[in-house]
């Protein structure tokens, strides 16, 4: 059985027996009582689509939602455009459902969605890692869609978390750019003797340029 090593923040249970979980990044969400925060959560009620572009977003904006007394009915008047399945699968959980889930799991899948929508009636909440990609607000801005943006957390290089010995290791699961980045930034390169596993296109882009 080949040894895998898992760099994302949540193991899959397929790959418990399998892989060693080394969550290379770690999250840290931002105060709810920043301005910029407030002021987002503020206009709630007006938004007409929530975006909601990971697990740890959906996570961040239920607790923000609850801090700021924003209720399940309140939220549920709004279309969810969840990035993939994974995202949707979180929603599931807090027993809400995703209205959209583009098939290209990325943001240019999420973009894609907006071309065939009245874009003269949108407003749309965006909550996401001060990291994500900003191809949806280049995109809303230059197509005249209202929206707002609001950066809910920070993504790190994990230094707290042991190194496993890559000797012992088959293959590397890397789920996100910043596990890229932050395996470089640990290990300093990229093995080419192992395989290399990416989840998404995105990241497999991101691996590619960093081999």
């Amino acid at each position: 059985m080949s040894r895998i090593l898992y760099l994302g923040l949540k193991i899959p249970k397929a790959l418990y027996r399998q892989a060693i979980h080394c969550p290379i990044i770690k999250i840290a969400p931002r105060a709810f009582f920043e301005p910029d925060i407030i002021q987002a959560f503020s206009r709630f009620s007006d938004y007409t689509h929530l975006i909601l572009t990971s697990q740890t977003a959906v996570q961040l904006f239920l607790e923000a939602a609850i801090f700021f007394q924003i209720n399940a009915d309140v939220i549920n008047t709004k279309k969810i455009v969840a990035v993939g399945k994974k995202t949707a699968a979180e929603l599931a959980k807090h027993r809400f459902s995703a209205d959209f889930v583009p098939l290209e799991e990325t943001a240019e899948g999420i973009r894609d969605l907006f071309a065939n929508w009245d874009r003269t009636s949108l407003y749309v909440f965006w909550p996401h890692s001060a990291l994500s990609r900003p191809l949806l607000t280049d995109y809303w801005k230059q197509n005249g869609i209202k929206h707002t943006d609001c950066v809910l957390y920070d993504t790190f290089t994990n230094h707290e978390v042991t190194l496993p010995d890559l000797s012992t290791i088959d293959e590397i699961v890397f789920t996100s750019p910043s596990t890229v980045d932050a395996f470089l930034e640990r290990y300093y390169h990229i093995p080419r003797d192992k395989k290399l596993t990416s989840i998404g296109p995105v990241t497999a882009a991101r691996l590619v340029k960093s081999l």
